[in-house]
């Protein structure tokens, strides 16, 4: 089972990681009255389709168009444009195939200026029998670790592994911990945050985040 951007976004929220406030529009009109809602015509109109790397990403019928299904509005005319730009499009990367997907509505989230980026992911792996946690710290090294589970302390020390200040070590915990949570409650096969970025104001947010269900698993 696939779910979209906004709705691995909403689990993350329930769980209490950080998300930036954001709202789903079908049309460019309904866009611009969430940026109004969202308080700042300054925000990001991000394509929704299933499981995608926008980096990769292009729009089918516009040349020159990859990495261009994330876009920045600094205006509601913007808003609007850019809304219209993406609604109706065929959005292609290696995940979609050459066939592509519909977009067929965006997420409007507010923008905030990044200071570091993070990533973490959590996965089942059936050969250890086991889960295997895949971090990556703001010098861009990438770690992993096999592990049962994940608690207080282990998050804490990986925390620290990743380059958090002491500060953020208590936020960066609590992530890793919700992550496992996830993991175990959805009988999800895997569960990602890439990237957490960390913001001038010295917050933690899920810029991007995906979860991967196991389907055959009874919610």
């Amino acid at each position: 089972m696939d779910i979209y951007e906004y709705q691995v976004k909403q689990i993350f929220a329930s769980h209490k990681i950080p998300v930036l406030n954001g709202e789903v529009a079908y049309t460019p009109q309904e866009a611009v009255s969430v940026a109004k809602r969202l308080g700042t015509p300054s925000c990001m109109v991000k394509a929704q389709v299933h499981n995608y790397n926008w980096e990769t990403s292009f729009l089918k019928e516009v040349p020159d168009s990859v990495g261009k299904t994330v876009l920045k509005a600094n205006s509601l005319q913007e808003v609007e444009d850019q809304t219209a730009l993406l609604i109706g499009k065929t959005l292609v990367d290696p995940e979609t195939g050459i066939t592509g997907q519909e977009i067929k509505k965006v997420y409007l989230e507010e923008f905030c200026e990044t200071v570091d980026t993070f990533a973490v992911s959590l996965r089942l792996d059936p050969i250890i029998q086991g889960m295997v946690l895949t971090y990556k710290s703001k010098e861009g090294k990438i770690f992993t670790l096999n592990t049962s589970s994940i608690n207080s302390l282990q998050a804490h020390t990986i925390a620290k592994k990743m380059g958090l200040k002491t500060a953020l070590l208590p936020k960066g915990a609590a992530i890793l911990k919700a992550l496992y949570q996830i993991l175990n409650q959805y009988h999800a096969l895997a569960v990602e945050i890439n990237p957490l970025i960390l913001t001038k104001s010295n917050q933690l947010f899920a810029l991007n985040g995906r979860i991967i269900f196991d389907s055959h698993a009874l919610f």
